[in-house]
């Protein structure tokens, strides 16, 4: 069934779901923050499920079907949102530019101060770097307060280069000119992640901590996953990190490891993700 819910409220979506009596209901938002978690609870269902980078956890009695779909797709429990990688683009991965070009393309909106300043800190110790940045769909308001934040640690504009990528396609295509990929702390990456590592850049990340939420942990657990053992433990690690591969950028295959995983064939992954539906029901792991 479909049934459309936005304009009900809690009480009203619990009646028009409840008479439909499912057998299984899935959430997809966790805690995001459109969640309605107190509805998910509201419904009586058979099985309860979650798939979503921020799982309402254990306590809730909703299982995370995410971590199934690893289970389930991988063998281990360390991959992330298969479902980005389906419809990603062919676009030639090779590089256009030798010049050090870092970047950020999770929208600027997602982007903190303190984030700012630590990438300002990072074009003031190389001052031939350049950073590429995305306003998505911010105008000048936006762009204007950033490059007035970068100059009060004197990074001209001039060294700031603002995209608008709205599509995994045009994320592709501003990845090539980009020496080094830079994931924002407290960020789960977006969509600018997964096409980082579509497009074979090498990808700074903050290290996998308990105390990150839910979300946040997800780039150190995709690289991980994908055999990348460098995530920085602090901001002075993150920089170090980012200069020596400005220096050296080291040579990466994630596309083909994506590929040869199966995560961009929709039938294979329509199938992990039925059997991990199985698998929760019935309460097993394979």
């Amino acid at each position: 069934f479909w049934l459309q819910i936005h304009d009900l409220d809690d009480t009203q979506a619990a009646m028009a779901v409840t008479e439909l009596q499912p057998d299984l209901l899935i959430d997809l938002d966790g805690h995001g923050p459109r969640q309605r978690l107190a509805l998910v609870n509201a419904i009586p269902a058979a099985f309860k499920a979650s798939w979503s980078n921020c799982p309402p956890g254990a306590a809730s009695g909703i299982v995370d079907l995410d971590a199934r779909l690893r289970q389930t797709s991988r063998g281990d429990s360390h991959w992330l949102d298969a479902d980005d990688f389906l419809a990603l683009p062919v676009v030639d991965a090779t590089p256009v530019s030798r010049a050090v070009t870092f970047g950020c393309l999770t929208p600027v909106v997602h982007v903190a101060e303190p984030t700012w300043r630590l990438y300002a800190r990072l074009l003031a110790s190389l001052p031939s770097s350049t950073l590429k940045l995305n306003l998505d769909r911010l105008g000048d308001p936006a762009r204007q307060f950033i490059v007035e934040l970068f100059a009060e640690h004197g990074i001209v504009a001039d060294r700031l280069d603002f995209v608008a990528a709205h599509d995994v396609d045009a994320l592709c295509r501003a990845w090539r000119s980009i020496s080094v990929a830079l994931i924002p702390p407290h960020s789960d990456g977006e969509r600018a992640f997964v096409t980082a590592l579509w497009m074979n850049r090498p990808t700074v990340v903050f290290a996998l901590h308990a105390h990150n939420a839910p979300w946040a942990q997800r780039p150190a657990r995709l690289l991980a996953t994908l055999g990348h053992a460098d995530t920085a433990s602090d901001e002075s690690a993150y920089l170090a990190q980012a200069r020596a591969w400005a220096a050296a950028p080291p040579t990466v295959h994630d596309r083909q490891t994506l590929i040869d995983a199966g995560l961009t064939d929709p039938l294979r992954f329509a199938q992990c993700f039925s059997q991990a539906i199985v698998n929760a029901y019935y309460g097993t792991s394979s």
